[in-house]
């Protein structure tokens, strides 16, 4: 799950050799620094817009937010510590609100609104039957996008952070884990190919035509996106399998006894 510094000059992100733990890489001095040593997990890294502080999930379990200074010079400190998992999905341009992605009773998934001043408390963003996850916050903090299978299949949505009602459906022909760069142009992808599509948010919203950029095999995982864009949208930085880790081919023979059987009758076989 790499999460690319405010500044594009580092990027948090998730070392699982053993228990995972959070670790950050300059990309311009080339050195990874290892942030996390607890023997819980601690994984699923998200930076604050002031580039600062990271936030992550430390499985408890359940999940729970935490926080601590990117430069390691602090120890972490807990967020919002729930019965059920939370998942940092997104934090507000201002660093005041994180949209939080909780598990429901019924297993899916629901987003939330936690403000990082007062009570640590959730109010509902977006609280449905169906699966609600990979919330990304607009540059300007009003919209935020998000992947949902209400329509049978997963396709983005947008909907204002101030308003719980309604929302405007970007895709239709499929359409996961959506991802706002700071020029405005909404990620997402569709299978194994990665698009964008140009989004204005004032002074009213309005929605272009997806573009597709290129396909790429990917690593998916249901904790944190497996990509992040530059701000400009110039670059993408994307978490990749490598190809002799990939899985391959599983075979399932029915009736296997009954083959046994007859190859040993036939004596064709022991």
């Amino acid at each position: 799950g790499p999460s690319l510094s405010p500044d594009g000059k580092s990027v948090a992100f998730t070392v699982a050799d053993g228990v995972p733990d959070v670790w950050v890489y300059g990309l311009d001095r080339k050195i990874l620094n290892r942030l996390t040593f607890s023997p819980r997990s601690e994984h699923s890294p998200v930076w604050f817009p002031d580039g600062r502080r990271l936030a992550f999930i430390v499985d408890a379990p359940p999940f729970h937010l935490y926080s601590m200074p990117a430069d390691g010079s602090g120890e972490p400190l807990p967020i919002l510590e729930s019965t059920v998992d939370s998942y940092p999905d997104s934090i507000s341009p201002d660093g005041r609100r994180i949209v939080v992605r909780q598990l429901s009773s019924d297993e899916n998934h629901n987003l939330g609104i936690l403000e990082l001043e007062g009570e640590p408390e959730v109010r509902p963003l977006r609280a449905t039957p169906f699966k609600e996850q990979f919330a990304s916050v607009s540059p300007d903090g009003r919209y935020v996008a998000y992947e949902s299978n209400e329509s049978g299949r997963r396709e983005i949505y947008i909907q204002s952070m101030s308003d719980v009602g309604s929302r405007i459906q970007v895709t239709r022909d499929g359409g996961e884990s959506p991802l706002w760069a700071g020029n405005s142009e909404l990620f997402f992808w569709r299978g194994d190919r990665l698009l964008a599509v140009k989004v204005q948010t004032s002074p009213e919203l309005m929605i272009g035509e997806p573009e597709a950029l290129f396909a790429v095999k990917r690593y998916t995982s249901f904790t944190g996106r497996e990509y992040d864009v530059t701000a400009d949208g110039r670059r993408v930085i994307i978490t990749r399998t490598p190809e002799a880790s990939r899985p391959r081919e599983i075979q399932v023979v029915l009736n296997w006894f009954t083959d046994l059987q007859r190859l040993a009758g036939s004596g064709g076989g022991s």
